[in-house]
């Protein structure tokens, strides 16, 4: 009891102090045309503060939901545009679509990679229990990315066009001229449309898709721009830069292309070059 009554004989002075201190702050506020006016400007400073800091925070993660409803939505209408079904499409489906169509997409997200090595490769947050496998196509909103090259449960590797040992084969969009797609090796900006004869009218500006003579790529899909072309005396074929679409330094989201039919065609064709060997 003893203790108690000490206990109380210090706090109590100080919480009669607050009690007064409280009761001369709002005496002011209520008599004082200048202090009451300062008061308000402040307490609604504080109260936009924690507003503003709580709609922030709230909007952080709104816009974290619009973003995977808008992956998901491009990725729909990719999938119809593969497919050239745009009126199938129910943007309203599971994040992975199936259409009983030649082209599926995934959906995925870039979690690590890099761009200034001459193997350059990107890690997306999907793998083989999402249907990802190697040698898949990988575009972005823009264009295209690369292929697929290593696969586990939950993520897999792709290997970039800024990879010095990737080549896709290629398309001119003026002339319809075959070619292949190799990163310049210096530049992530850049590539090299090789194999384009000299006596081909090639125009700056002209864009470059791919060929759609594979199993990994669809045609027509987006790959860059040609920005220069050179054709030295004596030479067969021109020096052609290509800007890709893709930024890589920024990537985020990326499709991934399953071509349904792809055992298929492989199969079928490793057969017919048996049978002429």
């Amino acid at each position: 009891m003893h203790t108690l009554l000490q206990f109380l004989s210090r706090i109590i002075p100080f919480f009669t102090f607050l009690f007064l201190e409280l009761v001369c702050f709002i005496l002011i506020i209520n008599h004082h045309h200048y202090q009451r006016v300062s008061y308000l400007h402040s307490a609604n400073i504080v109260n936009a503060f924690f507003d503003n800091s709580l709609s922030g925070i709230g909007g952080y993660f709104q816009l974290s939901t619009e973003n995977e409803q808008l992956v998901n939505h491009n990725k729909s209408l990719l999938q119809a545009v593969l497919n050239n079904k745009v009126d199938t499409v129910n943007v309203e489906e599971s994040n992975t679509l199936v259409l009983g169509l030649k082209y599926e997409v995934e959906s995925a997200r870039v979690i690590n990679k890099t761009v200034n090595k001459q193997y350059n490769y990107l890690t997306i947050n999907k793998g083989s229990k999402d249907g990802i496998k190697p040698e898949m196509g990988v575009i972005a909103e823009n264009g295209v990315v690369g292929i697929i090259k290593n696969v586990s449960s939950n993520f897999a590797t792709v290997m970039t066009l800024i990879h010095k040992e990737s080549l896709i084969s290629a398309v001119m969009k003026s002339t319809n001229n075959f070619g292949s797609i190799q990163w310049n090796g210096v530049d992530a900006r850049f590539g090299k449309l090789k194999d384009i004869p000299a006596y081909v009218n090639v125009p700056i500006g002209d864009s470059i898709f791919t060929s759609g003579q594979s199993s990994i790529f669809p045609d027509k899909i987006f790959i860059g721009t040609i920005t220069n072309a050179i054709k030295e005396e004596g030479d067969s074929f021109y020096d052609i830069e290509v800007e890709f679409a893709t930024n890589f330094s920024t990537l985020k989201n990326i499709y991934v292309i399953n071509y349904k039919l792809k055992e298929e065609q492989l199969k079928l064709e490793n057969e017919t070059l048996e049978g002429v060997q």
